[in-house]
């Protein structure tokens, strides 16, 4: 009498209501399948530089348009890269394991004994259902003797193969090689009428066994596993993970205790809360979360977070000017930010303050200037930018002085004493034309030339004349 998974087919208009906000019509075509859906990611509480805390809050950010979104947590065993072809083969892409991790409730287990453990697996694209019949498309394989020879596997299958109930999935253990059923258990973590995890048409699936089942004990506590896929239309293998080791006893990365009903599983707004290991704390060993996004919207289903101390990074400043500017004229200034740090830096943005003088003009070798603010947007690690600015001194100032500021995204940062340079140039007049003053040795005001009178030109000339006669008669 327990609620079931199943398709939904329609056709026709569903209309949604988003609370606060306008209807918005949906046209859903024929043998189409409508449920709400998240689109949320984790975001850690780390602490900067060194140090991780015993209990680390992950917080959920993001939007539902599901009334209860779901989360499961756990220690991250493998990550792998996306197979190239899964862009244009949805087959492949629904084979392609990105991630596998595992997580127990022993915890909050009455015994070892009792105690179950949880596989996570993620894949590039998406399943129309994880058990196809009496196949299934991922099986988990376990060495609780850690020599790479599997001795369990863990498969997603119907309740009932032949007839009814092929929609109610569980996840049953078996010895490797053989068909005689251990145990099954709720896939996904627990029925659909405790929390909706979706093993239809999604990327990410939970396979549940008890500890016991697979031969591990208080006294042998560690084991390996891996994940593969087949192909259930083909019947041909997809692909496998390397080995994941686990430590039933001393989980790096455990979540259980703070779940729903003991569980690694987080139904609702969240917070989640991880508890870390004393050998974690020590930074001994990874510390990687995988989060399974079950109501997520496609794409966006899993991500792995990493809950240890951020990186300090250095974004640094300098500045290169003049000694001197002339009043009222121009001077230009070159500043460069760089990321001196291990990862890359997001949102620089370096904001100019003069003083005394005007920005005429910025330019930037990297994002884009609006007045006296450049958006420089991301630094690779070692990567840098170059700020020429141009600035015209007040004609009365004695000194300018222009403040740059810059900022970012960066929250860690080994120094922040770099990250802001004061160029002060002093401020010079420009020469003016000497001046020019009365002096002795002249008199500068202005008279009339002195005339001789014509009569007395006209009188010497005539004694010249007779001079010259006189002269000649000799």
């Amino acid at each position: 009498q327990q609620a079931r998974h199943y398709l939904n087919e329609a056709s026709g208009n569903l209309r949604f209501a988003h609370p606060g906000g306008s209807a918005e019509n949906v046209l859903v075509p024929y043998h189409g399948s409508v449920r709400a859906a998240a689109k949320r990611n984790g975001k850690a509480s780390r602490k900067c530089g060194s140090g991780v805390d015993a209990t680390v809050d992950v917080a959920l950010e993001g939007n539902s348009a599901h009334p209860e979104p779901v989360v499961s947590v756990f220690q991250l065993g493998v990550l792998d890269d996306e197979d190239p072809n899964s862009k244009t083969d949805a087959n492949v892409a629904a084979l392609d394991i990105r991630a596998i991790g595992v997580a127990t409730d022993l915890a909050t287990a009455p015994s070892f004994d009792e105690a179950q453990v949880f596989f996570a697996v993620a894949v590039t694209g998406q399943w129309t259902t994880p058990a196809r019949g009496p196949l299934s498309v991922v099986t988990i394989d376990v060495d609780p003797g850690n020599d790479g020879s599997a001795e369990f596997e863990i498969r997603a299958e119907p309740r009932n193969k032949q007839f009814f109930y092929r929609d109610a999935l569980a996840s049953s253990t078996y010895p490797k090689g053989s068909d005689q059923r251990i145990r099954r258990l709720p896939l996904n973590l627990v029925t659909p009428d405790v929390a909706e995890t979706h093993p239809f048409n999604n990327s990410v699936l939970v396979f549940t066994a008890l500890l016991s089942d697979l031969g591990v004990s208080e006294q042998n506590p560690v084991f390996s596993y891996y994940a593969s896929t087949e192909d259930p239309v083909s019947l041909t293998f997809g692909q496998s993970t390397n080995w994941a080791i686990f430590d039933a006893k001393k989980p790096v990365l455990s979540a259980a205790k703070y779940g729903k009903d003991g569980l690694p599983l987080f139904v609702g707004p969240g917070p989640i809360q991880v508890d870390v290991s004393e050998e974690g704390r020590a930074g001994n060993v990874p510390l990687d979360l995988l989060l399974l996004h079950h109501t997520n919207v496609a794409g966006s289903r899993f991500e792995v977070l990493t809950l240890a101390p951020k990186l300090p990074g250095d974004l640094g400043l300098s500045a290169v000017s003049e000694n001197s500017v002339v009043a009222d004229e121009s001077t230009q200034l070159v500043f460069k930010a760089v990321n001196g740090g291990p990862e890359a830096v997001q949102g620089v943005k370096l904001e100019l303050t003069p003083a005394h003088g005007t920005l005429i003009s910025a330019t930037t070798t990297q994002g884009a200037c609006n007045a006296a603010l450049c958006a420089l947007g991301e630094l690779a690690p070692g990567a840098s930018a170059t700020i020429t600015a141009t600035v015209r001194a007040d004609d009365d100032a004695e000194s300018l002085t222009v403040n740059a500021e810059l900022t970012s995204e960066l929250d860690c940062e080994s120094t922040t004493a770099n990250n802001s340079t004061l160029s002060t140039l002093s401020v010079t007049q420009p020469p003016r034309p000497p001046a020019l003053h009365p002096a002795g040795g002249c008199d500068c005001r202005a008279s009339a030339p002195q005339r001789t009178p014509s009569g007395v030109w006209l009188a010497a000339l005539l004694a010249g004349a007779a001079v010259a006669r006189r002269r000649f008669r000799r």
